[in-house]
């Protein structure tokens, strides 16, 4: 192959390279973007869940006006719990829908 020939080839493969590697930057860029607004919109999603069951736990929590001693208020929630389903369920059933 003669010395101009080879510099024209040479430079059409640097010209394609520059274009494919343009090519592939531009697919990743698309690709990027809708991956990470498919993943804000799961986090946003999780977020909101937690939000919800957060409430409702609160909820749940704030509603033993008073625990007991050396309990946290979830211990003692979970007490009276326990101790109503096995008060009308018996001691058995309540255990086992736990």
């Amino acid at each position: 192959m003669s010395e101009p020939t080879r510099a024209k080839t040479l430079k059409a493969a640097d010209e394609l390279n520059k274009n494919a590697l343009w090519c592939i930057d531009k697919i990743l860029q698309k690709h990027s973007a809708a991956v990470l607004e498919e993943m804000r919109d799961q986090l946003n999603a999780k977020d909101r869940k937690y939000k919800v069951l957060k409430s409702k736990y609160d909820e749940l929590i704030m509603a033993v006006a008073q625990k007991f001693p050396d309990e946290t208020r979830h211990e003692t929630a979970l007490r009276y719990i326990q101790q109503r389903e096995s008060t009308c369920h018996g001691p058995e059933q309540a255990s086992a829908e736990l």
